[in-house]
């Protein structure tokens, strides 16, 4: 299974519905990998990922192939070695018990084990890049590498923390991370791609998405939301009682939610909030990454955006063009 298929769904709806659900997903699979350690799914996925998909945009990509080939070996590796150990499991089992459920539960503890291990692996690797304890060599806000003097929660983190409130998104469900932290701002660029995907499906403006399609619901990568106003959204619509308590009406333009702008909201905050300082945090990630999972995801990250910056400007080109 590729990215492409596996993330966005059906094909049948049109280039630019297909190329801008496919992104929205990226972005959403690129903010879990940022906002917390890689999950038992998570690796299920990628080890079963097909690179051999030329319409793929991240396999096309050669940083992107690349990174998901180091993160496909690391997930295949994990699942190799239990596989491995559980047919040497089995066989001890079957000279020293008398039942085969003897040498079922050794292989099952065996395999386990071996998942279990991976699992710390990545995790430790995660907390290191990422969380600490002290000082991070990957902070994940765009403060610390805008800002100067390496300062979280800067201005930079007021601005996108003010942008997002415009949008009338907010943070997720447990925010305890500064408004400018990589994971929450790829939600807002996925949430935004959401937005014109619904407009799309109602036949509505962008006019160069005009087709009916699955907003991805039931293909929706690892259980995340599709819908940008969704109960299982990434970023819900509104905010919680502090946003709608500190929002100022002057933040908020008339039509904020007005999805026919949505590709160009996005586009501008991929450019102004993402590309400036991310190509700098990755390539932190991959010095530092002790895991070829985490390696990879450098790789894997950058693809996304620029794949991300690439649909945008050209589906975006493509409207003016349309309604000149």
């Amino acid at each position: 299974m590729s990215t492409r298929r596996k993330l966005a769904g059906s094909e049948a709806s049109g280039d630019a519905r297909c190329a801008i659900a496919t992104c929205a997903a990226l972005d959403e699979l690129t903010a879990q990998l940022l906002l917390a350690p890689a999950t038992d799914g998570h690796r299920a996925f990628f080890a079963r990922l097909n690179l051999d998909d030329e319409d793929d945009p991240v396999c096309a990509h050669p940083a992107g192939r690349e990174g998901l080939s180091l993160m496909r070996e690391c997930c295949r590796a994990g699942e190799d070695a239990g596989e491995d150990a559980s047919e040497v499991a089995g066989s001890s089992s079957e000279a020293l018990a008398e039942t085969a459920n003897g040498s079922s539960t050794a292989r099952a503890e065996v395999a386990s084990s071996s998942s279990a291990a991976l699992a710390r692996e990545l995790s430790n690797d995660f907390t290191k890049l990422f969380v600490g304890p002290g000082r991070k060599p990957c902070p994940p806000w765009s403060s610390v590498y805008l800002d100067g003097k390496r300062l979280v929660n800067g201005p930079t983190a007021q601005e996108v923390k003010r942008v997002v409130r415009s949008l009338g998104l907010a943070a997720p469900a447990g925010n305890h991370e500064p408004w400018d932290h990589a994971g929450y701002e790829f939600l807002v660029v996925a949430a935004l791609l959401n937005r014109w995907c619904e407009a799309a499906d109602r036949k509505t403006e962008p006019a160069a998405g005009k087709t009916r399609g699955n907003a991805g619901g039931a293909n929706a990568p690892l259980g995340a939301g599709r819908s940008a106003n969704g109960a299982n959204a990434p970023l819900g619509a509104g905010g919680n009682r502090d946003d709608a308590e500190d929002a100022s009406p002057a933040d908020a333009p008339a039509n904020a939610t007005d999805a026919s702008n949505a590709l160009t909201r996005a586009l501008d905050f991929c450019e102004r909030y993402l590309a400036p300082w991310m190509p700098a945090f990755l390539d932190d990630v991959a010095a530092h990454a002790r895991t070829d999972f985490y390696r990879g995801f450098a790789l894997f990250a950058r693809a996304v955006l620029d794949v991300n910056l690439h649909e945008m400007r050209r589906i975006l080109q493509g409207c003016r063009k349309a309604a000149a």
